[in-house]
């Protein structure tokens, strides 16, 4: 399967010992990216939210749960642990 349409943003590319105000930067990103997917699929319809972004891949259902399950349900928690860390 051709790269740019099994990986369309790309491969992941981990930080290896991130600085400080990398950690930082990445943990504030967090609230934002929850804010941003309920932007997003807050008017989809449960038809569309099973569409799968290529043949045979994940549905937008799919890859959303995990990143809106860990945000919404443990960002309370997380992040005043994080932010006392950096």
């Amino acid at each position: 399967m051709v790269d740019h349409i099994r990986f369309p943003i790309g491969k992941f590319e981990q930080i290896m010992n991130p600085t400080a105000e990398e950690r930082a930067n990445l943990i504030d990103q967090v609230p934002e990216i929850a804010r941003s997917l309920r932007t997003i699929v807050n008017d989809l319809t449960p038809e569309k939210l099973n569409i799968p972004y290529r043949q045979g891949g994940w549905t937008i259902k799919q890859i959303i749960h995990p990143g809106w399950s860990s945000s919404e349900i443990y960002m309370a928690q997380l992040a005043p642990h994080f932010a006392n860390r950096i």
